[in-house]
């Protein structure tokens, strides 16, 4: 069930890399602290999706990282830089 403030991805056939469709926010104004992302995932069949949070360097560092597998089970990565 869609709620007031939900995003829908669905997948289209001919898209040219795996990681599509994808969304990308860059609002947040801050270069200490703690940042707190909560969410609730729904994945309908055959979804594999992978949620990153990214810095704006180059080559950008990620982390942290939460996908899933075919299978449901969720992993978690945390990158060096964050321990």
């Amino acid at each position: 069930m869609a709620r007031r403030r939900s995003v829908k991805f669905v997948d289209a056939a001919g898209l040219a890399l795996p990681w599509q469709p994808h969304l990308y926010y860059s609002k947040f104004n801050f270069s200490r602290g703690t940042l707190l992302v909560s969410f609730d995932l729904r994945g309908g069949k055959g979804a594999l999706p992978t949620i990153e949070c990214r810095d704006a360097s180059s080559p950008y560092r990620v982390s942290p990282c939460v996908s899933t597998q075919a299978d449901a089970d969720f992993i978690t990565q945390f990158a060096a830089f964050l321990h």
